[in-house]
């Protein structure tokens, strides 16, 4: 993961991002947390994947 590519996420979608993938919530327990429907977790986790591997590949990273 890039972190500079993290810079560039909406806030919302990069808060989602790090509690899955640094702090370790289930997409559940984000949804919970953010007292949001699990699709809206899911749709910005595939936002944030699709966007970090944009910058990896135009960064060669």
């Amino acid at each position: 993961m890039c972190i500079a590519s993290l810079d560039e996420l909406p806030s919302d979608t990069r808060r989602i991002f790090l509690l899955s993938r640094l702090d370790g919530f289930t997409y559940t327990e984000i949804a919970a947390q953010m007292n949001a429907p699990l699709w809206i977790v899911q749709r910005h986790m595939i936002r944030a994947r699709r966007h970090i591997e944009r910058f990896r590949q135009e960064h060669s990273v």
